[in-house]
């Protein structure tokens, strides 16, 4: 995230534009073939927070399929 809000020329104005900027972020970096699924479990747009559970299915090398699961909570500070 830190990269998405260093270089931000425009006002994140409400708890929508505050995921959607989130997972434009996370589909820029991300490096995966694997179907992610992600559920926002809270927002809170004053405070700046996040907090979300993250899902992806994979396949492995040997054709066997993985689950991978992370609960995060993401914080946002403004500089300056």
């Amino acid at each position: 995230m830190e990269i998405l809000y260093a270089d931000q020329t425009y006002e994140i104005r409400n708890e929508t534009e505050l995921v959607a900027d989130f997972l434009l972020n996370l589909c820029c970096q991300i490096e995966s073939f694997g179907d992610i699924e992600v559920s926002v479990m809270n927002v809170d747009y004053e405070k700046g927070m996040l907090e979300l559970l993250l899902k992806e299915k994979y396949r492995h090398f040997t054709g066997k399929e993985g689950v991978i699961t992370c609960r995060r909570a993401v914080i946002l500070e403004k500089r300056g």
